[in-house]
């Protein structure tokens, strides 16, 4: 259930259930198999919950090559987007994500730490400027490392996560059109 839900903060339920009941061995229901299910959702999920701090990337930049850790980025909020040029789906979140960048996160204090997760370099580099994505931080994996994948658990996009100014994640498999919103609820949860 929490592993396909769009309900922001579903999965620290998940989570709660896996750990305090299947990890502590109450589940008295599960076989093996299931619990070391649960073992390994919540091993693969934990890194990324609501408020923790992000896991550190150190990606490079798709024109200079150099790194660019994921701490560098000086922002009121970061939103890291794992994407793929060639992926439809990306496509149109990518397009709808400028849009609103330009109409309203830009003026929120949003940063886009775009991660580009495979694709020929040079298209990749063409298809940033015809979208004028630039404005964005825009990283890939240059060095074939790979961990992005592992440590944010992507293995599909697009995937966003809006990160605070300390890099606490307080949004996760959102859309473009969720962003505003989660600023606003966590805004009014520090009040």
């Amino acid at each position: 259930f929490a592993l396909q839900s769009n309900v922001l903060g579903m999965d620290e339920v998940f989570l709660h259930i896996a750990e305090e009941y299947y990890l502590k061995g109450e589940a008295y229901w599960a076989d093996e198999e299931t619990i070391q299910w649960y073992k390994e959702q919540s091993q693969k999920m934990s890194p990324t919950s609501l408020f923790n701090t992000a896991p550190e990337l150190v990606l490079q930049d798709l024109w200079t090559m150099k790194d660019v850790p994921l701490s560098s980025v000086n922002s009121k909020y970061t939103l890291i987007i794992f994407w793929d040029p060639e992926c439809g789906s990306c496509q149109k979140e990518t397009k709808a994500l400028d849009s609103v960048y330009r109409a309203q996160l830009k003026k929120s204090g949003v940063t886009i730490y775009s991660v580009i997760i495979d694709g020929d370099l040079n298209k990749i580099q063409d298809y940033i400027k015809t979208n004028k994505f630039e404005e964005w931080t825009n990283v890939g994996d240059l060095k074939n490392k790979n961990e992005f994948r592992t440590k944010y658990d992507v293995f599909g996009t697009p995937r966003l996560f809006l990160l605070d100014k300390d890099k606490k994640i307080i949004g996760k498999k959102i859309g473009h059109a969720d962003v505003e919103g989660v600023i606003k609820w966590y805004e009014n949860l520090r009040k």
